[in-house]
């Protein structure tokens, strides 16, 4: 992973920034965003043709129907945060203008150019499972916390 935002000093990443316009970048993750954006279609498009990335994940929540009641707690009324709801179909129709498919699981929604096995994703995405795949994707890899922290500090005056 690497640390990009446009809107806030990088506090917990330092060493690890990330550049959309240095290369090209298989995915972009942006969890917890979509919901702050007044024109998600517009910053998604901008992303993609900086990143050169033809995959997004994301998370946001989701409602059905009728706008949900004004107590519902994804509005986050003490805090004027959340300005903008989805649907399903408005993925839909924002991954249709991007030329991407939509595939959502509860929060979590995957914008992509790719096919991608439904199933699986589908699986990975319940609760409980991450927990239980985690050994798995760990395997023949080694912890970054000590040469990571050895490369910050080299890099500090």
């Amino acid at each position: 992973y690497h640390w990009w935002d446009l809107h806030s000093p990088n506090l917990l990443a330092r060493g690890f920034e990330g550049d959309p316009q240095a290369g090209r970048y298989a995915v972009v993750s942006a969890f917890e965003v979509l919901e702050h954006l007044t024109e998600p279609l517009a910053w998604l498009r901008a992303l993609r043709e900086q990143t050169g990335c033809g995959t997004f994940i994301t998370s946001t929540e989701l409602y059905r129907g009728a706008l949900p009641p004004g107590d519902w707690w994804y509005f986050a009324n003490d805090t004027g945060q959340h300005i903008a709801f989805y649907q399903r179909r408005t993925l839909e129709y924002i991954g249709a203008q991007l030329g991407l498919k939509v595939y959502s699981r509860r929060n979590v929604h995957v914008w992509t150019d790719r096919p991608l096995n439904r199933t699986w994703f589908e699986l990975v995405c319940r609760p409980g499972v991450a927990r239980l795949w985690a050994p798995v994707a760990r395997a023949g890899l080694e912890s970054r916390v000590w040469a990571d922290s050895v490369q910050l500090a080299e890099r500090q005056p």
